[in-house]
């Protein structure tokens, strides 16, 4: 990403990394609350329990997972269009004043709405992969296990399933959570080194400055010093004619012909 093309970009990253230091110490201490669930349902499932309940979480976030790529795909493919949408936008306004744009011809206005119906599709897609993967990781992580508590055990106490479903779903709700920290901290390390790309940019063309800064100023105190070096020169030519006026013989008290051409210069 070229963050020295597009300003807003930079203030976008400096804005996810201060959120992500904002937050970060509430995340640990959720990371910790989570560790602790974890010793909570092994203990509540007995070891056998808590070896389902480990499989059937593993198995939720490995699918998740899978529909999390696939909806990137999908994203990528909306952001392409979207640019597409944009960029002949941006065409129709470019050599266009306000009254030609709003009397658009017929046949523009018709390929602007063909470049966004491209991207309705795609939407609909990422809409229903992000469905069917909760979908999925709620039938894994609810559904199964319930079914699991109540065929082995049909003498099985009502509240103890309630337990058993409510610290399952505590559970999912916590590795997500732990997914969504680990995406903002790679959001956040991103950030961080397109900042200091950044900066260190920034800093090169400063440096490829400063000898250009130096010669200037090494310019300037040398025609400082010749300026200087002339008006020495005059004065040294004023003291040489005045001891040529002193040396002259005085014409009977008659100022001299070089006294009088002195007088006429100053």
């Amino acid at each position: 990403m070229d963050v020295k093309a597009v300003p807003n970009i930079l203030i976008r990253q400096v804005a996810i990394l201060e959120r992500f230091k904002a937050n970060h110490e509430i995340w640990i201490l959720s990371e910790k609350l989570i560790v602790a669930l974890c010793f909570v349902l092994v203990f509540v499932f007995t070891w056998q329990g808590g070896l389902i309940a480990l499989a059937l979480l593993i198995l939720s976030e490995a699918c998740g997972h899978a529909f999390d790529v696939f909806r990137k795909q999908v994203n990528h493919s909306i952001d392409k269009h979207l640019a597409r949408v944009n960029a002949h936008t941006l065409d129709l306004l470019k050599n266009s004043d306000t009254v030609i744009v709003s009397q658009m011809a017929a046949k523009e206005v018709e390929q602007l709405k063909m470049l966004e119906n491209q991207v309705e599709p795609h939407l609909w897609q990422s809409a229903r992969l992000k469905f069917s993967g909760d979908l999925l990781r709620i039938g894994i992580t609810v559904l199964i296990p319930a079914v699991i508590a109540i065929t082995a055990s049909p003498g099985i106490d009502g509240y103890g399933v309630v337990a058993a479903l409510l610290l399952l779903d505590e559970a999912h709700k916590s590795l997500v959570h732990l997914v969504f920290v680990r995406e903002r901290a790679a959001e956040a390390r991103d950030a961080r080194e397109n900042i200091n790309e950044w900066i260190e940019s920034n800093n090169s063309f400063h440096d490829d400055l400063l000898p250009e800064e130096k010669d200037c100023g090494e310019a300037g105190k040398t025609s400082g010093k010749n300026q200087l070096d002339e008006t020495e020169s005059f004065s040294d030519d004023d003291s040489d004619l005045e001891d040529l006026e002193a040396n002259l013989p005085n014409n009977g008290g008659a100022p001299s012909t070089l006294h009088e051409t002195d007088g006429d210069i100053r």
